[in-house]
């Protein structure tokens, strides 16, 4: 199922208004080989954080979702994203501080250079936590 929303997601228009493109980029996170994955997502101005899972790498919603064990944790904060495998068992994930919790760091996530499709793309390189 993952890895069905991913393909949606990675397949989005690039017309789509409120989405940028983020990479992903994997070093050392336990069961997922070193590399990148490109994806589209909404871009709505905030913080975003999520679960990726492993298998595909998905990134699962934008503000307080669950993580599971096998997991990594993003997040996008003021112009950068840094994301943390999950060491522990499953929990939500509602601020930057929750992502951190129970990780350990083995992935950056960015945020492509004006690839924003928002009205408000100047704006956009500013999370808002």
């Amino acid at each position: 199922m993952a890895y069905i929303k991913f393909l949606s997601a990675a397949l989005l228009p690039a017309v789509v208004f409120g989405s940028s493109q983020y990479t992903i980029t994997t070093k050392g996170c336990h069961g997922v080989s070193d590399g990148q994955a490109n994806f589209w997502y909404t871009d709505d101005n905030q913080c975003m954080w999520g679960a990726l899972w492993l298998t595909s790498p998905y990134v699962e919603g934008v503000k307080g979702h669950d993580i599971t064990y096998n997991s990594i944790c993003c997040v996008w904060d003021h112009g950068s994203g840094e994301c943390f495998y999950n060491t522990h068992g499953s929990g939500s994930i509602h601020s930057k501080g929750d992502c951190r919790q129970d990780t350990a760091p083995c992935a950056v996530l960015k945020r492509a250079a004006g690839s924003s499709h928002s009205p408000t793309q100047g704006e956009q390189t500013t999370g808002a936590c």
